[in-house]
């Protein structure tokens, strides 16, 4: 399932940028409302058009940041076309869930939401 929340946090408050923001981004689409997500590589690579080794060195780059933490690694299930996904929390998600609030102003789409800092 689609997190709105955790493509709302990638968008507004990682510094990720270039291959890592795609990859972050791309995650984010698979991820839950509390930021819990898997991807195997073929599907990162395919979903980001980038090349798998491009995929590791951003997945690498985005732990190492402390933007995107590895819970478990090599779930076949998951996946469903029989390669390994790993599941991935993007931490922060969680929190900016719970911290979402109606802004007084409005536009043309209705009430708008935001991070209450």
């Amino acid at each position: 399932t689609m997190s709105v929340a955790a493509t709302n946090y990638v968008w507004e408050q990682s510094p990720a940028e270039g291959a890592d923001r795609l990859v972050l981004l791309a995650l984010a689409d698979f991820a839950d409302e509390m930021g819990n997500c898997f991807g195997s590589w073929g599907k990162l690579s395919q979903k980001t058009r980038l090349a798998r080794a491009t995929v590791a060195r951003s997945l690498g780059r985005l732990q190492k940041s402390g933007q995107l933490k590895m819970i478990e690694k090599g779930h076949r299930k998951l996946a469903g076309d029989g390669a390994e996904a790993t599941i991935w929390q993007i931490p922060g998600v969680a929190e900016m869930g719970l911290t979402m609030r109606p802004v007084s102003e409005r536009d043309s789409s209705g009430i708008r939401m935001r991070p209450q800092l």
